[in-house]
């Protein structure tokens, strides 16, 4: 997988704001069994020291590494502090610390106990919200054979206890397409993940869009934690779409006897949710294919995706499913301008135009906020997180930007955003190139 693996420009002590990913298997242990010859006692110990590793999200570079402690007590302390997140979401606070030892080749850091929670006000923390979903619509996963990859988003995690795993760690989103009676047919499957864990495998598709309006499906396994028959997924036809996020163990392997996966791909579904055919869905997937290369450095994007592909998307995703009410598509829309407010979608005659911030700002402004003693800085970052027009304000400061004119006083908070923003562009474009070399294939 080395070609599809992409790393971050991350150096020794290095103040970064983390985003835990939490799920009942993502709070890992690695283990290094041992056994030791004790001269005093004349006799053989076994040892097994463990390290506890978190899957933390960077969003001001949108990468994913592994955060290592072999602290239990303070992997306990970021674990209840993080027990209300669901998923990656959080609902209250975001974590701040100082990168050491970072392991490109396997995409791991470690913190030395640096880790400082930082509380989040409803009003930013639902701005914080609405950027971090943005930041992944932007960047889906990509399918390559069987395996549904994230090159931004991962990280390599081998365990040797009592039995040995080893996986490249994805956390991935896209569109899934799943058919009720390909739910019911799931098999019961067991892997080991320090421990054995009981799996239902269905056979679902994995969808991306193709710049001509083209949507394609590749057919992949989907692994649940519970029995899917007994969720709460609505069928309004004989097969659905739903946006989801996965946790891919990619390139699995274990030793373990009874497990049913010895080697392969396990893609846990942590969440679905209904695709909505609406431009504010579906048109942010197709950002790879439609950023200008100068606009990547920007504090916000703008592309154009044509009408005539949009509705080609529209038609193809209807012919699977049932079409959606105007009402729900309306109220959806409604819901996005209210609560998204980093995104616009405005149509012209033939053209849908359509803006973002770059998803690089908010948690900058945030970790101003959070590591910053000066109390100007402090209040002109609150300012713009509060500021009801924020994609104007944002696109105000990067015309300061474009023009060199950052002295001014409002780009003050924004001081320092070049550190980051280059960083972030280098990933973006080394994405972007990935994504579109395995989309033509």
């Amino acid at each position: 997988m080395s070609e599809l693996l992409i790393t971050p420009e991350l150096e020794e002590g290095d103040k970064v704001l983390i985003n835990p990913l939490i799920d009942p298997s993502t709070l890992l242990e690695k283990a290094r069994r041992r056994i030791v010859y004790h001269p005093r006692l004349r006799r053989y110990h076994e040892v097994m020291p463990k390290t506890y590793v978190l899957p933390v999200y960077l969003p001001e570079l949108g990468v994913l590494l592994s955060l290592d402690t072999v602290s239990k007590n303070l992997a306990r302390k970021i674990y209840e502090e993080t027990k209300d997140y669901e998923g990656i979401i959080s609902k209250g606070k975001v974590f701040l610390c100082t990168a050491h030892n970072f392991q490109r080749e396997i995409n791991r850091m470690v913190s030395w106990g640096t880790v400082k929670s930082v509380d989040l006000s409803n009003e930013i923390l639902r701005l914080y919200i609405a950027n971090l979903i943005n930041d992944f619509y932007l960047t889906p996963s990509i399918i390559r054979g069987s395996i549904i990859t994230s090159p931004h988003r991962w990280f390599f995690i081998s365990s040797i206890g009592y039995h040995k795993f080893e996986a490249f760690l994805n956390y991935n989103f896209g569109v899934v397409y799943i058919e009720k009676e390909k739910l019911y047919q799931r098999k019961i499957k067991k892997v080991w993940i320090n421990s054995p864990l009981k799996l239902y495998q269905v056979i679902g598709g994995f969808v991306f869009f193709r710049p001509t309006g083209f949507v394609e499906i590749k057919h992949v396994p989907l692994h649940f934690t519970a029995d899917p028959t007994e969720t709460d997924i609505v069928f309004q036809n004989k097969g659905d779409y739903f946006v989801c996020f996965l946790i891919s163990f990619n390139e699995y392997s274990t030793s373990y006897d009874f497990a049913s996966i010895k080697s392969g791909n396990i893609n846990l579904v942590e969440s679905l949710a209904e695709l909505v055919h609406s431009p504010y869905e579906i048109l942010p997937f197709l950002f790879p294919f439609a950023i200008e290369n100068e606009t990547i450095e920007s504090l916000i994007y703008r592309f154009i995706i044509k009408k005539d592909i949009f509705r080609k998307i529209y038609s193809r995703i209807t012919k699977f499913s049932s079409p959606q009410s105007s009402a729900l598509i309306d109220g959806f829309e409604s819901l996005i301008r209210e609560q998204n407010i980093l995104l616009s979608v405005t149509e012209q005659v033939d053209l849908y135009y359509v803006e973002v911030a770059n998803p690089v700002v908010i948690p900058f402004l945030i970790k101003k906020l959070a590591d910053e003693n000066n109390v100007r800085i402090k209040y002109s970052a609150t300012k713009i997180l509060k500021e009801p027009r924020i994609l104007e304000k944002i696109r105000y400061l990067n015309d300061l930007l474009i023009n060199k004119r950052w002295y001014n006083t409002e780009f003050l908070p924004l001081h320092g955003i070049g550190r980051v923003l280059i960083p972030r562009a280098d990933v973006l474009r080394k994405y972007i190139r990935i994504y579109k070399d395995l989309i033509s294939i």
